[in-house]
Formats: C-alpha cells, sequence, structure tokens
C-alpha cells in the first residue's frame, strides 16, 4: 500500500470513529422493568455534544452529551403499569418495547442463589404450571475483577 492510501485509510478511520451510536448499559432493554413511584434515571453514553432526545409515557426529554460522551435524563415517578416504549434518539435510535413500571427486586447471595427451580423438588412440575408473564428475571453473569469496571 502506498503512503497515500495508507493516509487515507488511516484518515477514514479516524473521521468513523467520531460518530457513536447511542449505547446504554443491558439493563436497559426489551421486557425491562422499572421501579414504580420513583423517578426514572435512564443513562449512556454518545458522541461528545451528541443530542438525545428521549420518550416515554407522553414524556420527552432532551439530553446533550458531555466532553466524555456521557448523557442522562430523568422521568416522572409513576405507579405501576404497562406495557410501554421508550424511544431513545440521537444518531441511532433505540426502541425499547414491552417495558413496564412495577416492582423491581434485586437477588444476590450465596450459591443457592443460582439453583434453578427446574431443580428442585417436583420443580418442572412447578414451571410447566406457572403463568406468571409478567414478572421477569434478569440475570447478570458472575464475573471477577479487582477493580470497578463500565459496562
Amino acid at each position: 500500500m502506498n503512503k497515500r492510501n495508507a493516509l487515507l485509510v488511516c484518515l477514514l478511520s479516524f473521521v468513523l470513529q467520531l460518530h457513536a451510536d447511542i449505547k446504554v448499559p443491558r439493563f436497559f432493554s426489551n421486557n425491562m422493568v422499572l421501579q414504580q413511584q420513583e423517578e426514572i434515571n435512564i443513562y449512556g453514553i454518545a458522541s461528545p455534544a451528541e443530542q438525545i432526545i428521549a420518550s416515554f409515557r407522553n414524556e420527552v426529554k432532551n439530553a446533550l452529551a458531555d466532553e466524555n460522551g456521557n448523557w442522562s435524563v430523568t422521568f416522572q415517578a409513576s405507579n405501576a403499569g404497562g406495557p410501554f416504549i421508550m424511544e431513545l434518539k440521537g444518531e441511532n435510535l433505540l426502541k425499547f418495547s414491552e417495558v413496564y413500571v412495577g416492582e423491581v427486586w434485586f437477588c444476590s447471595g450465596q450459591s443457592n442463589m443460582g439453583w434453578k427451580l427446574e431443580n428442585a423438588t417436583n420443580g418442572i412440575e412447578v414451571l410447566q404450571n406457572a403463568n406468571y408473564p409478567e414478572i421477569k428475571l434478569f440475570q447478570i453473569s458472575r464475573v471477577m475483577s479487582n477493580q470497578p469496571e463500565q459496562e
């Protein structure tokens, strides 16, 4: 590759890196449940100075990504309900469907927290008879780290 082509490839790579799609942590997703009766904070990263328009339950919020690309919006607290649609628009569009507002419970603990119901006595029968479509489960994989991490 000659110098001119190499310079062109480097310049094109740099320009493509200037554009960054808005991104949010994985727990902001389809089928998510957001805590009722508390303000709802949605956040992520984008290109520095990128305008973000967020809409949820007939509320529209605007945010401007800071010099590091961080942004956030806060929606009003509400009672339980759903399903709703949430849209986050910047250079790209993120659209989350089947979003509910309700009770959010975090469970952690010893190894028994990872025990699957199907392995319990009569577990398969209990699962076959279960009819709780509005209960959602979000599992986070176990990863060890010696220092705090960002998603």
